[in-house]
């Protein structure tokens, strides 16, 4: 009888605590600027985006996720002459609700950006005259 009311007292344990969590406020990342890239938890919020020479892109952090930015595909650093820096290193940690501003764009070509941790990550950015 001990064992069957210890088994039931774990029962009520998820009960109790479930609705506390789901009650718990949730924060939400504040609005991205128009044509800001979103980052969710393991994609870009579009695989490409095209600028004229002198913009920048923006990319928005809206997942609890880790990323760190750099230049190449598949999670592969792979530097690109005429790229700008992404800050020390030639790397951009971002989290949640991070805003990271790259540029200015100066070279026309193609070029691409990607997660080092999710390699489905992959952002073409193509840049115009």
């Amino acid at each position: 009888m001990v064992k069957v009311a210890r088994f039931v007292g774990w029962l009520a344990v998820p009960l109790v605590v479930a609705p506390a969590i789901a009650l718990r406020p949730q924060t939400e990342p504040p609005p991205s600027p128009d044509g800001t890239v979103t980052m969710g938890a393991e994609e870009f919020g579009m695989t490409s985006v095209t600028i004229h020479r002198g913009g920048v892109v923006r990319m928005r952090n809206t997942s609890s996720w880790l990323h760190i930015v750099v230049h190449g595909d598949g999670a592969v650093t792979s530097p690109e002459p005429g790229s700008p820096s992404l800050g020390e290193g030639d790397v951009a940690v971002t989290e949640e609700g991070d805003l990271l501003r790259i540029g200015p764009w100066l070279t026309v070509g193609d070029f691409h950006l990607t997660c080092q941790i999710h390699p489905e990550m992959n952002l073409s950015v193509h840049v115009v005259a």
